[in-house]
């Protein structure tokens, strides 16, 4: 008897082995989920930055509404069986007595199996209303000193870890000198967009607007514009008004000028834009006051006057918008 209850107890032993751990299986499928997450964005950020460098379209999705399921099946068998077996032995030859024999046999038998089964399921929206995003996109595929292509595969140490891809013949990575330059992108093009509100600004004058590569068809344009006082160096948004009207520009780290780095205060930042589709000339805004709202690094100082010039902005246009409506 006691035997029996040794081996009922190892089944549920068994049993209770092949569930695992609920608490740390939980705590990896978390773990799991929050890297696959990174991968899926990583692989986007790279798809995009290789297709904008061949003049390929490319799109950017925002997933949403990220859902995870995992199922388990376990399954626990168990047998058990005795087997008895009588031997008896006649002497039929003068024999006083008779001889018999009895032996018994024992066998029992443990068995399990378990399927776990995962599924991710998210919801993925084309964005269409960010032009910012895309001229970032752009910016950074065609930067030779951010973005790198080749036939050949680099050394491990000059490219930044994670961002080698080989497609059609040829390897891009982006190098290590310019991991931070990758990373602000990839914030700001996959959960940065949205978190940050344009409330502080810094205020500048543009001084001058050189011309560095245009096309006859005014479809695209590259331009340097120098401001009358210094700001971060990298991404902004260039914010001007003139004859009522609103412009706003993407601006990016000026690639002329040696040994500024990414963060480095600099007097000047490039824009390249369509100035067709746009409407407008950076180069008509030269002389005139404008808003710039720093990506990366927005101001301190400025902070207070920022606030106040927000205000006076919004009251300003509340006059426009209040005059020119019919009496």
């Amino acid at each position: 008897m006691k035997q029996r209850y040794a081996r009922c107890a190892g089944i549920v032993l068994a049993a209770s082995m092949v569930s695992g751990c609920q608490a740390w299986r939980l705590e990896q499928q978390g773990i799991d989920f929050r890297h696959g997450l990174l991968n899926i964005y990583t692989e986007q950020v790279l798809d995009n930055l290789i297709r904008a460098r061949r003049c390929e379209p490319f799109i950017q999705l925002e997933i949403t509404e990220l859902f995870a399921q995992e199922f388990d099946e376990i399954g626990v068998t168990g047998s058990f069986g005795e087997t008895v077996t009588d031997a008896r032995t006649l002497l039929l030859s003068g024999a006083s007595s008779n001889q018999a024999a009895r032996s018994l046999a024992t066998a029992w038998s443990v068995g399990g199996n378990s399927k776990r089964q995962g599924t991710l399921n998210f919801k993925a929206k084309p964005i269409t209303d960010r032009d910012a995003i895309y001229d970032a996109y752009i910016t950074f595929a065609n930067d030779p000193n951010s973005f790198k292509c080749g036939p050949s595969r680099p050394d491990k140490k000059d490219f930044h870890e994670g961002t080698l891809r080989h497609r059609d013949g040829l390897y891009y990575w982006v190098p290590k000198d310019a991991r931070e330059q990758y990373r602000a992108l990839f914030l700001r093009t996959t959960f940065q967009h949205e978190s940050r509100g344009m409330t502080g600004f810094y205020a500048v004058r543009i001084e001058q607007v050189i011309e560095l590569e245009s096309t006859d068809e005014g479809d695209s344009t590259t331009q340097v514009i120098v401001f009358d006082r210094k700001v971060p160096a990298g991404e902004a948004i260039l914010v001007v008004e003139k004859d009522g009207k609103t412009a706003r520009i993407p601006l990016f780290m000026a690639l002329d000028q040696e040994g500024v780095k990414f963060g480095d205060k600099t007097d000047r930042l490039e824009a390249e834009y369509s100035p067709a589709k746009r409407g407008l000339d950076l180069k008509d805004y030269k002389g005139r006051n404008a808003r710039l709202y720093s990506a990366d690094f927005p101001p301190e100082a400025d902070s207070l006057l920022a606030i106040v010039e927000s205000v006076e902005s919004a009251a300003n246009s509340l006059d426009r918008i209040q005059a020119a409506q019919p009496r």
